[in-house]
């Protein structure tokens, strides 16, 4: 069950306001960018580019490929690990983030 708005008596779901998601999505990729490209959140990038594609269901999200300087290429395991986690919410201590996250953030083929 996504969230929903309410508009003239009627539930809007986001794929609805198509207007709101956009501008909320192009705020939030400006700032990951930022971070990214002037904060040096993996090293100093030397190019980048990105596409943004939009699901089935209308929802926008972005492929973002770096080239990064010598000195900050990630090359081993550890370099990997200091940027990428994979870890689910305790189902016990926090079932809804739990279930919010099983539910939208793992898909199958």
């Amino acid at each position: 069950m996504g969230r929903y708005f309410k508009h003239a008596g009627r539930a809007q779901r986001p794929e609805d306001r198509a207007d709101i998601v956009v501008c909320v999505f192009k705020m939030k990729l400006t700032e990951l960018l930022d971070e990214i490209i002037k904060r040096n959140l993996f090293g100093r990038v030397i190019s980048y580019i990105y596409v943004i594609e939009f699901q089935r269901r209308g929802l926008p999200h972005a492929h973002i490929p770096l080239t990064l300087d010598t000195y900050s290429k990630i090359r081993t395991k550890d370099d990997i690990d200091k940027y990428v986690s994979a870890d689910l919410p305790d189902p016990i201590a926090d079932p809804l983030l739990f279930q919010i996250i099983t539910r939208c953030m793992i898909h199958g083929p």
